[in-house]
């Protein structure tokens, strides 16, 4: 990718929980049901979490303040 490496793997590792999200929802066990939702929950945040580091990567480059 076009990406420097730490970026293209954070988001990778987005990519991954996303996807995960929406197969669990549309044909998971339980889907609709309540331990659904106790991972789901659980899913939200750590996509949150992958996003701010997304984000704070991305404001690093900019910045010049990078590794990479």
């Amino acid at each position: 990718p076009f990406y420097p490496s730490p970026i293209a793997a954070e988001l990778d590792e987005l990519i991954k929980l996303v996807r995960g999200e929406a197969i669990d929802y549309q044909i998971g066990p339980g889907s609709g049901r309540g331990e659904y939702w106790k991972q789901a929950i659980a899913n939200s945040a750590a996509i949150g979490e992958h996003v701010n580091r997304v984000c704070d990567l991305v404001r690093q480059r900019l910045s010049g303040n990078d590794a990479v």
